[in-house]
């Protein structure tokens, strides 16, 4: 399922532009980057809690390309999401590390 800025507009009839801006000033982040964030929190969740493979997480959070997601995934969490995977399985009930990435304003995962 595609999902988009543009799509999002049509949706309730307002322009780009207008739903960018009210995004932004509503929320304090850009529309992508929120989007971004949604797609990535689902991406670990799903990597965490089932077995489903790379190629059918990347299609449930809306990427075409799986080799685009793992490239985005891992510039988000610094890992890929098959060591993102195994760091999560390996820790056994190790939370994530409560500072927050310095590039994305997401939580960084440590060992």
């Amino acid at each position: 399922m595609e999902f988009s800025l543009g799509k999002a507009a049509e949706a309730v009839s307002v322009s780009t532009g207008y739903l960018s801006a009210l995004f932004k000033k509503e929320t304090g982040t850009n529309f992508v980057k929120y989007l971004t964030d949604v797609r990535m929190q689902k991406a670990m969740e799903l990597l965490q809690q089932t077995d489903k493979r790379t190629y059918e997480i990347a299609d449930a959070i809306g990427f075409d390309n799986t080799h685009y997601f793992s490239v985005s995934f891992k510039k988000y969490t610094g890992m890929s999401p098959s060591e993102f995977r195994n760091r999560q399985q390996g820790a056994c009930g190790q939370d994530i590390d409560k500072e927050k990435h310095a590039d994305h304003g997401e939580w960084a995962y440590m060992s």
